[in-house]
């Protein structure tokens, strides 16, 4: 019996040969293989040997031996497997070179090699640079959980086994914050090591968006490369479909008390805003990145990402032109992409004077800079959560700075529902067939006049308009 196979990417894999009268258990499958996630042969040696015996105890565990029409011993393995692929090996080993074969002739198609032809194709297409960046990003951590570069070897039980430990990731495990808890560890030892710390994992729409990813990029790779399989192919909607939370349960808006409260900031009363410690220029965003979003429905980093090319009139209103034409700019889906009158709030408040104000610069915040994590919400979010996160418990409530969002959403829903015209200021898909497909959009006048509606006069009325102040 063979208990170890090394792969030409160097991986080694556990292969066990699973008795008869257990296979169906296994949905039928006659073989168990897993990675060990090493290209070391001892500690293989070792792993494989750990995970052999304690597949048999479980096994043979009075619990497991129940009529196999009915049940599986799947939850039991993957127990197993994720604390065995993490384990160090501490000792040498015998001669076990009975055990093992190499498969030496197994061609290849590395990640790496795809990753590149596949970015040189999107960016010929005029794709945004952060969009390609955010795919690569999402793939790579993928198949550092199945633990091979080589696109061949994967196999549907492969992907299967990374959803589920998708499911277990850290949220923001790579945001700086968290560096004192992970550090560098590999993801598989973050997810590990998160059931002892327990923050809050990502949301099954999250995992399936990093499935979505993987696939389109398998499906390219079939098209233009020898690639002959998508193992990831039709497995992202069925996570989706697996999240029965709605939008709403997972963001809530703003209260108006919450609201109150965060523009009773001196920024907002008395024009206190933060300056950068060396220029001392004047940090704008603190005022109008909120005040933005509230009356907008944008996504944070579609408001922080705005050039001032963006901010155009058309048809005699000020809009904002949401795109990602520039190769920093990003947008979540095709239906992102949207036109957005300024509400007459902003334009009380100053907005065509700060406009004035920054016209020299390409963007509409220059004090904000882009950052591969982050884009070029990172500053926002720091300063928004040291201000007002923290300090009024907003986490847990399930609320963030995205609340400003569902705030403007939440108006509509309370005055009279949602129609589709609300549904392309902020960026949805009606979820009608006919709508989508035939319907006409609605003009810059039209849009001017719905989101004009939108009020909240009890929660800004202390808000001193905006005034030019110097560095």
């Amino acid at each position: 019996m063979r208990y170890l196979s090394r792969k030409s990417s160097g991986i080694w894999y556990f292969r066990y040969q699973i008795p008869k009268a257990f296979q169906a258990q296994f949905y039928n499958r006659t073989e168990f293989k897993r990675s060990l996630y090493t290209r070391d042969y001892q500690r293989a040696v070792l792993l494989a040997l750990k995970l052999e015996l304690e597949l048999r105890q479980k096994i043979a565990e009075p619990e497991n031996q129940f009529d196999s029409t009915h049940t599986n011993v799947e939850p039991v393995l993957e127990s197993v497997t994720t604390k065995s692929r993490l384990q160090k090996s501490k000792s040498s080993t015998g001669d076990l070179k009975g055990f093992v074969y190499e498969d030496t002739k197994q061609p290849s198609i590395e990640l790496e090699d795809v990753l590149a032809s596949y970015a040189k194709e999107k960016r010929a297409k005029n794709v945004g640079e952060s969009s390609i960046k955010d795919v690569a990003s999402n793939v790579r951590l993928v198949h550092a959980l199945i633990g091979t570069t080589n696109l061949i070897e994967v196999s549907r039980d492969d992907v299967m086994d990374a959803i589920e430990l998708l499911r277990s990731l850290p949220k923001d495990l790579n945001n700086p914050r968290n560096k004192k808890y992970f550090g560098d560890m590999t993801v598989l030892q973050a997810i590990e090591n998160n059931k002892e710390f327990g923050f809050p994992t990502i949301i099954d729409v999250t995992a399936a968006r990093y499935i979505q990813r993987c696939s389109s990029l398998y499906s390219w790779a079939c098209r233009h490369l020898e690639l002959s399989k998508n193992p990831f192919a039709d497995l992202s909607t069925s996570i989706k479909n697996n999240d029965t939370r709605e939008e709403k349960d997972r963001k809530k808006p703003f209260s108006l008390i919450d609201l109150k409260e965060i523009f009773s900031h001196e920024v907002f009363t008395l024009s206190k805003l933060g300056s950068k410690p060396r220029s001392r220029q004047k940090l704008n965003y603190q005022y109008w990145v909120p005040l933005i979003c509230l009356f907008s429905s944008m996504r944070p980093n579609e408001c922080c990402q705005l050039r001032n090319v963006d901010v155009q009139t058309i048809d005699g209103v000020l809009c904002f032109v949401l795109s990602n034409d520039h190769s920093s700019q990003s947008l979540k889906n095709k239906t992102a992409k949207r036109t957005i009158p300024v509400h007459k709030q902003l334009i009380i408040l100053g907005f065509e004077q700060y406009l004035n104000s920054v016209k020299a610069e390409e963007w509409l915040f220059p004090e904000l800079t882009y950052t591969e994590r982050a884009k070029f919400y990172g500053k926002v979010d720091s300063w928004f959560r040291r201000q007002f996160t923290e300090k009024m418990a907003l986490t847990k409530q399930a609320k963030s700075f995205y609340s400003f969002r569902h705030t403007f959403i939440d108006f509509f829903v309370k005055n009279g529902g949602i129609h589709p015209i609300h549904r392309q200021l902020v960026g949805h898909l009606n979820g009608d067939i006919t709508n989508d497909v035939y319907g006409s959009k609605f003009s810059v006048l039209e849009l001017k006049k719905e989101i004009d509606r939108v009020s909240f006069e009890q929660a800004i009325k202390h808000i001193r308009r905006w005034k030019h102040i110097s560095a």
